[in-house]
């Protein structure tokens, strides 16, 4: 643990907020246990546990007056097929499946738990009631869960033992306080609903979007919803995110995140625990803590710390592996492959199943109807018996369509923009890959541009690095010279800037080209109504993106194809741009035929 000057909040205080809005509790026996000192309880349980007969280790852990028990300190045990073998507070649930069981805020505690034992040991975080009358444990009473700091560790492949501490038990070895990073946390989540009462809302929210702001302090920072579930506020979200209803959001371990959290500002804030995608482990799923509170009736703040953050772990989840366009094809094909094996029902409900084997980190399926209603979506099976044929990225492009019309023809590649885990659910181009799977359904899957590697070095693809530095230098040109000589020099085919691959094109702010040696004939007139295949304004959406910094557009001129664009701004008055062929990527990268 990490030493701090910040005093925590009381004991009493936690138990409060850990329970917004619900009953007090008598509180517990103390046990003031560090991290080192719960591993080493754990380990040596461990070590007891493979010294001597199965069934005796499981019985001394069963035992409420046996020693490992002390206090709220004890040991359970699970099995690998998520069966409960050994608790000694809860012997009516010994013996019973419960994989799917879920916590007070519905995180999938056993799910969860198991995959930290299957890397041998690791820290969980999560919900869980304090033992009542008799040192009783009663799941039922959602008044009495609090935030528990756990550790497991795995016996044999077989099974694994758990043990964890209230947050109110948990000290920090350094300090003998709780953990500076949570005290940290609840800190800053506190200042920004003062800063909000005292500055109002516009000022504050503007102040949550500044990285550079008062309230984004490395890998911790605030964020900002209605109680819709709509994002208002966020440091690394794309500007185009904001306004975005995520309230459908379900994170890994199936906790419906941003309803959670609504639901707890709702009731004055609190804690809350769910898995998310790490950035940090190239959007490996880990537990996160989270704490939210609310500014007013129309919104709330929180903010949130991954297990890592709070202990300093090393890396034990796979981070997500570059891939490759061969590797999506070989994905869907293998999806493709066992459909027609086991059959369409079989199939559907196996490439629904978010811990089977068609979800392989940031790879997933997702299978659909040619009407575009969804078949199976393991990341999101709120959308499963929805038809979604007319649904849009958030630049207005109908990629469900787009998707059928590509699979209708057998198979193909199909890119939209859609929010990456792995990059703070920013905005980003991905390349999908669709087959049909029979007359009437087809199965897709896609890999996010940031992800994407040349098959031969491994290493991001020239044509993209080429695309964003063509830009980017004939950006720097233009605001180092006249406008109009800028602008002369982008219309000149022999120049530089009218590279075959991806040439200079000029708009002003309100749609006006400017310049264009792949349309001459068109300069001067206002495209800002134009609308290309598949719905997208991309003139009108690449002012908006360039007013917003820049960045990659999918652009669908009439009859031309899709094109990755990438656009700067030059100044206020006019942004340039270029694109590149979604056929040339694909052949970059992927120079097999289909």
């Amino acid at each position: 643990m990490k030493p701090s000057s910040i005093i925590f909040i009381t004991i009493t205080a936690i138990i409060v907020l850990c329970c917004a809005g619900c009953t007090t509790v008598e509180e517990p026996p103390s046990t003031e246990i560090t991290g080192d000192q719960l591993e080493e309880y754990m380990h040596n349980a461990a070590v007891y546990a493979r010294s001597v007969d199965k069934d005796e280790a499981l019985a001394a852990f069963s035992d409420p007056n046996g020693p490992y028990v002390k206090d709220n300190l004890y040991i359970y045990a699970y099995d690998f097929n998520g069966t409960l073998i050994a608790h000694p507070y809860q012997p009516e649930k010994v013996g019973t499946d419960r994989t799917n069981w879920t916590t007070a805020n519905g995180l999938h505690f056993v799910k969860a738990a198991s995959d930290a034992a299957r890397n041998k040991s690791g820290y969980i975080v999560y919900m869980y009631p304090t033992p009542g009358e008799e040192q009783k444990i009663d799941e039922e009473m959602h008044n009495l869960y609090e935030v528990k700091l756990g550790y497991v560790e795995q016996v044999d492949d077989t099974w694994w033992i758990g043990s964890g501490i209230y947050l109110s038990d948990y000290i920090d070895a350094a300090t003998g306080e709780m953990p500076a990073e949570i005290a940290k946390m609840t800190a800053l989540t506190e200042s920004a609903v003062a800063y909000a009462h005292e500055n109002g809302t516009p000022a504050a929210l503007a102040e949550i979007d500044n990285q550079d702001g008062l309230f984004t302090e490395g890998n911790l920072y605030i964020y900002a919803y209605d109680y819709n579930g709509t994002l208002v506020a966020h440091p690394y979200l794309a500007p185009g995110m904001k306004g975005t209803d995520l309230s459908g959001y379900e994170g890994p371990y199936g906790v419906p995140v941003i309803n959670v959290c609504a639901q707890t500002a709702k009731n004055g804030g609190g804690f809350v625990v769910f898995g998310w995608e790490n950035p940090e482990k190239g959007g490996a799923t880990e537990l996160k803590l989270g704490y939210v509170l609310p500014v007013d009736d129309e919104w709330w703040v929180g903010s949130g710390l991954y297990l890592s953050d709070i202990f300093g772990e090393e890396e034990t989840a796979t981070a997500s592996k570059g891939r490759t366009v061969a590797d999506v094809v070989d994905f869907v094909t293998k999806a493709c492959d066992h459909a027609d094996s086991v059959g369409k029902e079989q199939a559907l409900q196996d490439f629904g199943d978010r811990d089977g084997e068609f979800v392989d980190g940031n790879l997933y399926l997702y299978v659909e109807d040619f009407n575009g209603t969804t078949l199976a979506h393991p990341i999101h099976p709120q959308k499963v018996g929805v038809s979604r044929l007319n649904a849009t990225d958030p630049n207005g492009l109908l990629l469900v369509k787009g998707l059928c019309e590509t699979a209708a023809e057998g198979d193909g590649f199909f890119m939209f923009m859609y929010q990456d885990p792995a990059d703070n659910f920013t905005l980003t181009p991905k390349l999908g890959y669709v087959k049909k799977a029979g007359d009437d359904w087809w199965i897709g899957s896609g890999v996010y541009l940031a992800n994407l590697v040349d098959p031969k070095t491994g290493k991001p693809l020239p044509v993209i690095s080429d695309l964003t530095g063509f830009v980017k230098e004939a950006q720097a040109y233009a605001q180092s010279m006249a406008k109009d000589v800028a602008l002369s020099d982008f219309r000149d085919p022999a120049s530089e800037f009218a590279d075959t691959t991806h040439p200079i094109y000029a708009f002003s702010q309100d749609g006006v080209l400017l310049a264009d040696t792949t349309h001459p004939d068109a300069e001067g007139t206002d495209l800002s109504d134009s609308v290309g295949d598949y719905g997208v304004s991309y003139v009108t959406e690449g002012a908006k993106m360039a007013g917003n910094g820049g960045g990659f557009l999918i652009s669908t001129p009439q009859g031309e194809g899709q094109r990755l664009d990438y656009v700067l701004p030059v100044d206020d008055e006019w942004w340039i741009g270029a694109g590149v062929p979604v056929s040339v990527i694909v052949d970059e990268s992927y120079p097999v035929s289909v």
